[in-house]
């Protein structure tokens, strides 16, 4: 073994050790960093989807309250690619029994995501007596 009177550095071996543990220690930061970056690209689809639905609904009630033939309206919105679809309808018997005048408004979010189309539902519950008449 050669032995150096003056040491001024680091071998090449030291240096690739150091490498190889930064590496090691950096690994599962990235590894999160990336998990994080899809759910949070995930979650911002989402949020879309639902203001887009949100103001669809409201929007989609007040044509109904201008023309109550129109208990029914269907949108596609684009970014991101999402079909929604509205309706008011009577609830369910049960409901009928403990709350007179009362109906649902749905809006079903679908969109496809890795080949299977996915669906989620807003409802919303609204006093309508008016609307028994036009029944």
């Amino acid at each position: 073994m050669i032995v150096f009177k003056s040491k001024k550095g680091f071998t090449l071996v030291e240096v690739l050790i150091a490498l190889a543990i930064v590496g090691m220690a950096l690994t599962p930061l990235l590894l999160n960093q990336s998990s994080l970056a899809l759910r949070v690209a995930e979650n911002t689809r989402k949020i879309k989807q639902l203001l887009a639905a949100e103001n669809f609904m409201v929007t989609s009630f007040i044509g109904f309250e201008k023309d109550p033939q129109k208990k029914k309206n269907v949108k596609k919105i684009e970014e991101p690619e999402t079909q929604l679809s509205y309706n008011i309808s009577k609830p369910s018997d049960k409901i009928k029994k403990e709350f007179k005048d009362i109906y649902t408004t749905n809006v079903t979010i679908e969109w496809k995501q890795q080949e299977k189309t996915l669906k989620e539902k807003l409802v919303n519950f609204l006093f309508l007596p008016e609307l028994k008449k036009d029944d």
